[in-house]
Formats: C-alpha cells, structure tokens, sequence
C-alpha cells in the first residue's frame, strides 16, 4: 500500500506520503517541487530532464520516518489517524499521477549499465492506482528493440522485460502517440514470450493486441508467436507486414530454432524486399 497527498497554496507545495512494508508503517514528506511524478505532463518532462540522469518520484526524496507495529491491524489504524489528519490540513490524495520512462529504460539493453527498471516495477507494486505516461515511452520501445535487433538476450535482461509487460495495465497514455507505443511494446512482449518459451506471457500480450496490424513491432510480434506455437497462416500474414520495416529487416528470423520451419518464406521475403529496395 501507498498513498500519496500534497498541498498546494499560496505559501505551500508540499507532499506527504504513507506506505507499508511488512510490519512497518514509513512516513515522507517534503517538497513538490524536483519531483517526476507531478501533477502536470509539462512538469513531469522538465523536472525529469533538470535532475538527469537520477530524477526522484513524488511522494519520494523528502523526510522519512518509520515505525514498527506487531500487526497489521496496529499500523492500520495507525495510518487512518495520521491520514485524517492531513486531510484535515487540507491535504489532498492525488488519483492520478504522471510518470516518465526516460531514467528508467537507459540502459536497459546495455549489460554493464543497469537500468532502473526493477526499480520502477518495485514502486509500481505499491499503488492501486493507474499511472498516465508524460514522457519517454518512445525511449522505451526503443531499448526494447534493441534487445532483439542486437541480439542482446540474456535471461536477466528478458526476465526484466516479461516482468514488465505484466505492469502494463497500470499505465495509460496522455496522448495518442504514448497510447500506440504502449500496443508496440506489447508486441516487444510476443518476441520475449516466443523467445522464452513463455505461453503465460504470450496469452498475456495477445489479450491486448489485434489479430493483425500494420504496425512493424506489433506484426513482428505476432510472428514470433505464431511461428513458436505453429500457427503457420498467422506466421505468413504477419512476417510480410514486418518484415518490409527497418525493424523486421534487422530481425535475425533464420537465426530462431522456432523460425526454421518457415526459412523458404524468409528467404523470398528477403529477395523481394531486395528488388524493391
């Protein structure tokens, strides 16, 4: 559980957080101010971009305090008295909060460069509550590619990503644009299930795409997994809508066990694409 409240007046622009881990009850509050998770999508960009490259959320960089309690119970009761008591204040509980990709996905493809990722997904655990995208899902579908375009599959970076997909739910586009990126990277998501042999994550993304679509990632997507799961009609129709795309032309299908079975496809896919080219 998380909850976050902040107040905003003439005098003030303040944050007051609460949140439970195990037995413990933490308290933070602090300034709105140089926080990512603000209230505008404007301000989240600028606030990103003035802390770079580590940006703190709101509801985190300010005074903590913690207490223990033998109960859940104990510390409930506890967070209602201390909660009534803000909204007293006049405090307010903020429904809806902005979040920016930019610090979390830089390096996420880059192994001696960790990126926040893991982070990101521990904080959004903690919320009930939607999360709308301001800023950075382009950079996050292109980190995502680049995971498959260079070939860069190892179990701990995939394991990140499948792990991810599952919080996509969470998280609503401000605009048209992050809304389409958010379906591409379901599609990213086919292309890790298919590579890990993961049919719980693949039914998982293909809940949220179409049967077939023009967009490159999602196509390539829907490649992916129609050739690990032999669904050979899909495999055709998808292939040739990805693969004649910068993307579906760096992808390595001949490369996939999976993708072996269709190499004559390929291979006149490949030799069309030539002469258009």
């Amino acid at each position: 559980m998380k909850r976050v409240f902040t107040l905003k007046n003439e005098e003030s622009d303040k944050f007051w957080a609460i949140e439970t881990n195990n037995e413990n009850l933490i308290v933070n509050f602090g300034k709105v101010k140089n926080t990512t998770m603000t209230l505008s999508n404007w301000n989240a960009w600028e606030q990103q971009h003035k802390q770079d490259p580590v940006a703190v959320r709101l509801g985190e960089g300010g005074s903590v305090s913690e207490k223990a309690f033998a109960s859940a119970e104990l510390w409930g009761k506890e967070a209602e008295k201390l909660i009534a008591k803000k909204i007293k204040a006049g405090f307010i509980e903020q429904d809806e909060f902005f979040i920016s990709f930019f610090n979390e996905v830089r390096g996420l493809y880059n192994l001696n460069r960790p990126s926040k990722l893991s982070e990101l997904l521990t904080e959004l655990d903690k919320w009930d509550k939607p999360f709308v995208i301001s800023y950075g899902s382009d950079h996050l579908l292109h980190s995502l590619e680049v995971i498959f375009t260079a070939q860069v599959k190892t179990a701990k970076v995939l394991s990140g990503v499948a792990a991810f997909m599952y919080h996509l739910p969470k998280l609503e586009g401000a605009d048209e644009p992050a809304k389409n990126n958010l379906l591409s990277i379901y599609g990213v998501g086919l292309r890790c299930a298919a590579v890990c042999n993961d049919e719980k994550l693949d039914a998982f993304c293909r809940v949220h795409l179409p049967a077939k679509s023009d967009d490159p990632y999602i196509a390539a997507g829907l490649a992916y997994s129609a050739a690990r799961w032999n669904r050979p009609d899909e495999v055709k129709e998808n292939l040739k809508r990805a693969f004649f795309t910068y993307y579906g032309e760096s992808e390595s299908y001949e490369k996939l066990d999976f993708f072996k079975p269709y190499a004559d496809i390929i291979e006149a896919y490949k030799k069309d694409a030539e002469k258009s080219g």
